[in-house]
């Protein structure tokens, strides 16, 4: 029984988690302001949880820094995953 509980929660997590994703690329198409409060607020999660997961934190690390566009993006989400 623990272990189903276990195995739901990582499953819900990792759908927040690309959730998450999503309306940051959803953000960059609509030209809104990349940060964590604003990605926290839109997404529905806490800003704790974006912090707890290195993909998310550095997508909104290197949209603040460098003004990425949506292609930037997309790779650096493709670089992140290929480098577990």
């Amino acid at each position: 029984m623990p272990n189903k509980m276990i195995a739901e929660i990582q499953k819900k997590s990792e759908l927040q988690k690309q959730h998450t994703i999503q309306v940051i690329y959803r953000m960059l198409d609509e030209c809104k302001e990349i940060n964590y409060y604003t990605v926290a607020e839109t997404a529905g999660v806490s800003r704790p949880f974006l912090y707890r997961y290195s993909e998310i934190s550095s997508l909104i690390d290197a949209c603040r820094i460098s003004g990425m566009n949506k292609r930037d993006l997309q790779q650096e989400v493709i670089r992140l995953r290929f480098q577990k």
